[in-house]
């Protein structure tokens, strides 16, 4: 009973160790996207700004 308990622990401990190898590519690149929108958003404010 003690050994499986460790050997969960144990495993739990690598799984959020190498969560960040685990995460789908997709998911960051969704970030930057949303990142990049932002900034581009904010730009385009800031140039009707000075327009006005």
């Amino acid at each position: 009973m003690k050994g499986k308990e460790l050997d969960k622990q144990k495993d739990i401990k690598e799984v959020q160790r190498d969560l960040c190898l685990i995460k789908s590519p997709a998911a960051t690149l969704k970030k930057m996207e949303h990142q990049i929108v932002e900034v581009i958003e904010e730009h385009s404010d800031q140039e009707e700004m000075v327009q006005e």
